[in-house]
């Protein structure tokens, strides 16, 4: 799943429960499940690249966003948006973290799809959440 994907259903998940603490740590196993739902991953290096670094950008900016807003239970949404992305922050971020066991169990787990019409499965999660906490602030 894209990054973003993982934010807002983190954010989600935080509105949800208000327990930061929680809410992160709900956030990162929800971030294993919904990466076995099929989705796109292009072939080409050079696609991957633009993906990744246009992905990241928005869910950053998206982080940010709910970070200044206005909206009821701060802490627990940019918990959860947090405990959402950290799974890839650290298993694919680090050095050397995806040759670690558990960072080939977290690739390997993934069906990845070859076909750009698989990024329907992301935009199934992306905007109806974005309609939902633009409505909120």
């Amino acid at each position: 799943m894209l990054a973003t994907t993982h934010v807002l259903v983190g954010a989600m998940t935080g509105e949800v429960i208000p327990n930061p603490y929680f809410s992160f740590t709900l956030s990162a196993y929800i971030h294993f499940v919904i990466d076995k739902i099929p989705h796109f991953w292009p072939l080409k290096r050079q696609d991957k690249v633009i993906l990744v670094l246009f992905d990241w950008v928005i869910a950053f900016l998206i982080i940010v966003l709910l970070a200044i807003s206005p909206i009821d239970n701060k802490l627990p949404v940019l918990a959860g948006a947090l405990g959402g992305i950290i799974v890839d922050i650290v298993l694919v971020g680090l050095p050397g973290m995806r040759e670690h066991p558990i960072g080939i169990w977290h690739s390997q787990r993934q069906p990845h799809q070859k076909r750009a019409i698989y990024l329907v499965t992301d935009l199934i999660f992306i905007i109806p959440l974005i309609i939902y906490f633009w409505s909120q602030g």
